[in-house]
């Protein structure tokens, strides 16, 4: 029960921090600069996808029985953090230079799912009814809809002559750090479970 308390504590600390961001950038930044690319809310994006791939990364090396799952999770979340900065990449490098590392990112998950598929699909399945799964879904599922609850039409519609892109942009970048928020939470569920698994497994093998 205290296990339980503590984590509905931390998600909570974790959605309030994140929306204290959200009305930090919009506090301090000029009105120009609100909620672009180069705001803190985008930089928050890409410091917790990057986060989520270092982690996953880190349980490929540490955990090799969850060494295929966690490689195409690290994998994923690091090509989501290229995508997330595309407009950054594109200040200094060609246009559409981000799909070329994103495209080897995807090759390798392709590789990966031929190569080791029966491995991958097993250690889908085991991890398919636990908690960071659940949070995993809800995370990307936020994500969605912070694209569609962003959209230009909806907008102009909810707010007619009175309208601000900056407003538009606030919500949908605000809600879209609060799924990135989830996954990142998902992830480090995930690190916990595969570091209890295979604890368990170490005191059934004395």
């Amino acid at each position: 029960m205290l296990q339980l308390i503590l984590r509905i504590m931390a998600y909570a600390l974790m959605a309030s921090a994140l929306a204290q961001l959200a009305l930090f950038e919009a506090v301090t930044l000029g009105t120009y600069e609100k909620f672009t690319e180069l705001g803190f809310i985008e930089l928050s994006h890409t410091t917790l996808l990057t986060l989520c791939a270092l982690i996953l990364a880190y349980a490929a090396w540490r955990y090799p029985e969850w060494r295929v799952l966690a490689g195409v999770m690290s994998m994923a979340f690091a090509g989501l953090m290229i995508r997330e900065n595309d407009q950054i990449l594109e200040l200094w490098l060609p246009h559409g230079f981000w799909k070329w590392p994103v495209s080897i990112l995807a090759a390798g998950i392709v590789w990966v799912f031929i190569r080791h598929r029966e491995a991958l699909m097993q250690q889908a399945r085991r991890i398919a009814h636990t908690l960071p799964m659940g949070i995993l879904i809800a995370g990307f599922t936020t994500m969605a809809f912070s694209r569609f609850f962003g959209r230009t039409s909806f907008w102009q519609a909810v707010m007619e002559d009175r309208y601000f892109r900056v407003v538009k942009t606030a919500a949908e970048e605000s809600t879209e750090l609060f799924g990135i928020g989830l996954l990142t939470a998902s992830v480090i569920e995930l690190f916990l479970v595969f570091r209890k698994w295979q604890t368990q497994s170490q005191d059934q093998g004395l």
